[in-house]
């Protein structure tokens, strides 16, 4: 008689296809648990998420010098949107053309003031260190202040004055040359910068939409909220740039026209430092109008002195609380307070794009807490429930 042969999953000795799914072998000492380790379907996402991770890291390290030329670039893609679409829809229909011609305007809008302001401020403080050497060490400024002094109680001899006074310009002129120096050796990182600035702008506005699509995909947060954050980001460099910027030149513009009428030399030198201050809030022009009112003061024009400060005081106080606010509108709904240490705050971790950075940071924070208490306090609360239970 013929046997009857079995199936291979009926033999005696070996188990089903059923049974070898289900069960370990016997060389991992029965273990689901290592089985959940060694498999390869369940150390993929992990392993993916590690490696994606660390390449966005070393992504982040080597563009990481090159953050702020981006972040100064997207804020002239918001400045320059109009125009870009204007010159699509009308001149022509070619993005890349648009956006050539945009980017060439946006050069010469930037480059051409900045070279001639740039220009007339070395030129301009040069002749101003010459005419305050020479009005700090003449006799009647130096007997101005030996009469104050005397006033105030600080008795010091004209001569122990006049030396003072010399070592204080003399160290002044150091800091002038050092910033001097510093400034020529800067230029060619400037021009550098300033063409990465310029090849962003341009590919940005082209590419514009694909890149918002790209960073909304790779943001797990739902993209009303990513539209959220892209539009603070909108609104703050709005409000530093057009805001806080153009209040800040017009400021800067009336001081200097009320140093040239009290006769002031350099107008032009004094006016670009008040423009300067001029982004601090609660502070602004008065760092360089108050020092300015004491010198008239000393020269004995007490008149002049008392309509410069007076001038000075109300314009500031119009630009700042009409002016700025009317620019700005609700683009940053911050407290004075925290704008100024915000503004400082990036000034020294940043530098001059701390400007920028500062308030930024600090929009993005209160943007995130109205998100946090609106949509994910609950969420977390009721998370942090249930591991409770």
């Amino acid at each position: 008689m013929s046997e009857i042969p079995q199936e291979p999953g009926n033999q005696p000795g070996r188990k089903s296809e059923a049974e070898d799914d289900h069960e370990p072998p016997a060389s991992l000492g029965g273990s689901r648990m290592s089985v959940t380790l060694m498999d390869a379907d369940a150390l993929a996402p992990v392993f993916f998420a590690a490696l994606f991770l660390a390449t966005m890291l070393a992504l982040a390290y080597v563009l990481h010098r090159f953050v702020a030329d981006l972040v100064i670039s997207f804020i002239l893609v918001g400045l320059f949107k109009k125009p870009f679409e204007a010159c699509k829809k009308r001149l022509t229909k070619n993005p890349w053309v648009a956006s050539g011609l945009t980017t060439v305007a946006a050069l010469f809008v930037i480059v051409a003031p900045a070279v001639g302001l740039v220009y007339t401020i070395v030129t301009e403080a040069a002749s101003a260190y010459t005419a305050a050497s020479i009005s700090f060490e003449s006799e009647g400024m130096v007997d101005q202040v030996h009469k104050f002094a005397h006033l105030a109680g600080v008795d010091v001899s004209s001569q122990k004055l006049l030396a003072y006074i010399e070592q204080l310009v003399g160290d002044v002129k150091d800091i002038a040359l050092t910033m001097g120096g510093t400034m020529v050796s800067d230029l060619l990182a400037i021009g550098l910068h300033l063409t990465i600035v310029l090849v962003m702008l341009f590919y940005i506005q082209v590419d514009g939409e694909r890149l918002r699509n790209f960073l909304f995909r790779l943001s797990p947060l739902p993209d009303n909220e990513d539209a959220l954050i892209v539009e603070t980001f909108k609104k703050v460099s709005r409000g530093v740039i057009v805001g806080n910027g153009l209040g800040s030149l017009i400021q800067g513009l009336l001081g200097g026209l009320a140093m040239w009428f009290v006769g002031f030399p350099s107008p032009v030198l004094w006016g670009s430092v008040m423009s300067l201050f001029a982004f601090l809030p609660l502070v602004g022009i008065s760092i360089v109008a108050a020092p300015a009112g004491l010198v008239l003061f000393l020269q004995g024009q007490t008149t002049s002195a008392i309509a410069f400060l007076a001038f000075c005081f109300i314009q500031g106080l119009f630009v700042e609380n009409v002016v700025k606010t009317k620019l700005m509108g609700s683009a940053m709904r911050l407290h004075d307070l925290l704008v100024f240490l915000s503004i400082l705050g990036g000034l020294t971790a940043f530098g001059v794009i701390g400007l920028v950075y500062g308030p930024l940071i600090a929009m993005l924070f209160m943007t995130l807490n109205d998100l946090y208490n609106q949509e994910y306090r609950p969420k977390i609360a009721l998370q942090f429930a249930g591991r409770g239970k």
